[in-house]
């Protein structure tokens, strides 16, 4: 119901990402994210890439957005999973939202978008609590440097640099009344583009966006 993810893996097999698992604590229906491969039209058994909210690292200078430990609390999470991979590495890169305990305001207004990547899969948190995570599109660039993810947080998209760049944070790559969907690609020579339903224009819209230093974009 929160969106399914699809990537093939270095050899061409398909694996899919996915919300699963028991329900949460305070919320019914499943709630882990999980991923597992597709073989002759059969599922695997899934991996559980994360079972709560606990995270292993966010950026600095979203960090007092963790206002009393929040992204590390609950274990409503796996929601809206996408999956992309990693030519540099060959390995399989997740994202998803975090919704902690996943039924008040609060959780929603305040849910995390995480990353992962195989194969250890250690949860780096790219959005700290800021109710982002749906409809999120992972691309990453030919050499894995430009892992780069559009989150939506209702009237603006956003770009998240990858984890393992010192000062690459989240920035705003359009601002106005969103649509649902965002579409997302990465060239090979790592020029990024975003498709969008401007609802305040009524039209849809196409933008590439300049990457400099710091994530930034131009119009």
């Amino acid at each position: 119901m929160m969106g399914v993810g699809l990537a093939f893996d270095k050899a061409g097999e398909p694996w899919l990402a996915y919300t699963g698992g028991p329900s949460a604590q305070f919320r019914c229906g499943a709630s882990d994210m999980l991923l597992a491969s597709v073989s002759g039209g059969v599922l695997g058994t899934p991996s559980d890439i994360a079972a709560g909210s606990q995270s292993s690292d966010m950026p600095a200078d979203q960090a007092a957005n963790c206002v009393q430990n929040v992204c590390n609390l609950g274990d409503a999470t796996g929601y809206w999973p996408a999956a992309a991979l990693d030519p540099s590495s060959g390995h399989l890169a997740v994202v998803f939202r975090d919704l902690h305990f996943g039924f008040a305001d609060t959780d929603f207004n305040s849910s995390d978008v995480e990353f992962a990547i195989g194969d250890q899969y250690s949860i780096y948190t790219v959005d700290v609590a800021r109710g982002g995570g749906t409809y999120l599109r992972p691309r990453l660039s030919p050499t894995g440097k430009g892992r780069c993810r559009p989150l939506q947080h209702g009237q603006a998209g956003y770009l998240a640099g990858p984890p393992d760049r010192p000062g690459m944070g989240v920035a705003a790559a359009f601002v106005g009344s969103i649509h649902e969907q965002i579409g997302f690609a990465v060239s090979s020579r790592v020029c990024m583009a975003a498709a969008y339903c401007d609802d305040t224009r009524q039209v849809l819209t196409y933008k590439r966006i300049q990457r400099r230093q710091h994530l930034d974009s131009t119009g």
